[in-house]
């Protein structure tokens, strides 16, 4: 038995740490025990080849793991198997474990190649996300696994990255995964399953986003096309399949090209969607650019540039509504909602661009 260890140890720290004695198992020899409440609890059953490796993990006492003092003490086969025994679930069939941290667009494809050595029950219909009371994913998802060996090679992985965040894995229970289950359904709105797209191309059309998904049938009615305040599109949408399954294989097609963009596609649901005259954007200039930050009151620019722009037309100028652009040779009246609004095209104005006014009278 080892005690002290780091809450964040890994079978991986622990095998190096007892590196000069023979493990039984390999890594499947070593398990990282859990209270309760399915945290971590700094301690650990190794098992061991023979009395010469006992001996030497004797000699281990007292050393350190990180800045941590790590207490070796002998357990007899009966004292092991009893220690296990206790753990949450490992007496019974309740082989689960929770996931916290993971990114909020997570598939279950990226969690089981996390537990790239579990056996995970059922495959992906063994993983229930975790998601907010308004329908957004929580970062957490319960995994059901086959075996206790399972789940301790499953907490093995606890702190290991996906993406660019490190993800917590915990024992939990059958119990806590079927609840997620049906609070899932009842956040999702019950049958059906539903995305949201991303980037989508200025001219897209339903049809566009059903070719994309031609395998996965959509509902009919089930493409919500977003628009800002001027009916104009801001490259997102939601989509909304027949089958709930194919909510989840869609999201593979995350980052694939339509046209010559790539689109993202995020996992969401039935309260999440909203109608098309719901999404008011106040700035627009180049498609999908994101606006400035706000309070900076700037000069605007020519005609086409950022929303408002209109300066910049005939030989005198005009200040637009919010955008003051140049003409020829003069100033527009107009000062910018926001700064640096984009340029004319052709003698309609040049450049704006012009220093920013702090506050907008």
């Amino acid at each position: 038995m080892a005690r002290g260890l780091p809450y964040d140890a890994t079978k991986n720290e622990v095998a190096e740490f007892f590196s000069g004695c023979r493990v039984r198992n390999g890594h499947d020899g070593i398990h990282i025990l859990v209270g309760q409440d399915g945290r971590l609890q700094g301690e650990a059953v190794i098992e061991l080849e023979g009395q010469e490796d006992l001996d030497k993990a004797k000699q281990l006492n007292n050393q350190m793991m990180g800045r941590r003092y790590i207490e070796i003490s002998p357990l007899s086969q009966a004292a092991a198997d009893q220690t296990l025994a206790s753990q949450p679930g490992g007496s019974s069939t309740e082989f689960v474990v929770r996931l916290r941290g993971l990114p909020y667009s997570a598939t279950s494809r990226e969690i089981l190649d996390l537990l790239n050595d579990c056996q995970v029950a059922g495959g992906d219909k063994g993983i229930r996300f975790s998601f907010a009371p308004d329908g957004r994913p929580s970062g957490e998802a319960f995994v059901e696994l086959a075996s206790e060996l399972d789940v301790s090679k499953a907490l093995g992985h606890n702190k290991e990255h996906m993406g660019k965040r490190y993800v917590e894995i915990f024992r939990a229970t059958k119990g806590q995964l079927e609840w997620e289950g049906r609070m899932s359904e009842k956040v999702g709105g019950g049958a059906g399953g539903v995305v949201r797209l991303r980037g989508l191309p200025f001219k897209c059309t339903e049809e566009d986003i059903r070719q994309f998904f031609q395998d996965m049938p959509i509902v009919a009615g089930g493409v919500t096309m977003q628009v800002d305040a001027e009916n104009r599109g801001t490259g997102e949408a939601y989509v909304e399949f027949v089958r709930p399954d194919d909510a989840e294989k869609a999201l593979y097609k995350n980052r694939q090209m339509m046209g010559h963009r790539y689109i993202e596609v995020f996992r969401s649901t039935h309260t999440e969607v909203r109608p098309t005259n719901m999404k008011e954007t106040r700035w627009r200039g180049t498609p999908y650019s994101r606006p400035p930050p706000q309070g900076q009151w700037g000069g605007g620019g020519g005609d086409r540039g950022g929303y408002g722009g209109y300066g910049g037309y005939g030989a005198g100028g005009y200040g637009g509504k919010f955008g003051g652009g140049y003409d020829r040779g003069g100033r527009g009246r107009g000062r910018g909602m926001m700064r640096g609004g984009g340029g004319g095209y052709n003698n309609y104005g040049d450049a704006g661009g012009g220093p920013g006014y702090t506050p907008y009278p």
